[in-house]
């Protein structure tokens, strides 16, 4: 009995640790509370870990958004941690959307391996109804990530995407493909932008929020492609276009971006 009492103290005490970060950031705080979440001091049952672990990646999640990417490491430590405890086992299904941050925020590390393992134990979790395409985008993603451009339309060419949310999502990462392979051609990126912004126009599609993070990404892309036309670029054009990037919250590829802009010359 004793127990049980002090596992709900506990959990108490983590979810008010929660609140608190949720309230005012710090980040003494949230490393502490990390360490206390994948080193318990008591068996918690593997749902409500799982739910206590997502708060915490919302919290962090909030931070990326911030432009504060330091903290990418941290969301995989928890990712891997997940999988290393198989959280998910008494659940049904993992949310498509949890997957796609996982494959996400791997690439964006570069941690290949343990992200194929994650899709080759994980994949079938997936919601039934999300499952294929989900895969399929993790498929186009990782090759993107890679620098794997031609592979990318390769893949695009052979697959079939029966959801618009990921047909919008493969198509923005052939877009940014396409800003690398055809930035000695301005006339043909500008017509895969007037492409892409027709899928973007299907307003009763998309939701406003996902219009909004890939329209910013395709600004982005046809403005650099016309600097890049026009003369070399500056190194104070490429802080403008950075600042440019850190200014919005509502972005697909961030961090891809910003190499991007990095590594023009």
């Amino acid at each position: 009995q004793n127990l049980i009492l002090d596992s709900n103290y506990f959990l108490l005490d983590i979810y008010n640790k929660i609140l608190v970060l949720i309230e005012k950031f710090e980040v003494n705080k949230l490393l502490r509370l990390k360490q206390q979440l994948i080193s318990p001091k008591y068996n918690l049952d593997k749902a409500e870990h799982l739910v206590l672990i997502n708060y915490l990646l919302n919290i962090l999640a909030k931070q990326l958004r911030l432009g504060k990417h330091e903290y990418l490491e941290h969301i995989v430590e928890l990712h891997q941690y997940i999988f290393k405890e198989r959280l998910f086992d008494k659940t049904s299904y993992i949310p498509h959307s949890f997957f796609e941050n996982v494959v996400s925020i791997s690439c964006a590390i570069g941690n290949f391996l343990w992200l194929d393992e994650w899709i080759t134990e994980y994949g079938s979790y997936v919601q039934r109804k999300y499952r294929e395409n989900t895969l399929l985008l993790s498929k186009v993603q990782i090759s993107f990530s890679k620098g794997l451009y031609q592979d990318v339309i390769q893949e695009y060419n052979e697959i079939v995407i029966n959801n618009d949310y990921y047909r919008l999502r493969v198509r923005l990462i052939l877009l940014c493909c396409y800003s690398v392979m055809y930035e000695e051609d301005l006339q043909l990126f500008e017509f895969q932008i007037r492409n892409f912004n027709k899928l973007l126009q299907r307003r009763e599609v998309f939701s406003s929020s996902i219009t909004e993070a890939a329209r910013n990404v395709s600004d982005l892309l046809i403005s650099v492609a016309k600097l890049k036309d026009i003369k070399r670029v500056s190194t104070s054009e490429k802080k403008g276009l950075l600042d440019l990037v850190e200014s919005h919250d509502n972005i697909f590829h961030k961090s891809w971006i910003i190499n991007r802009i990095n590594n023009l010359s």
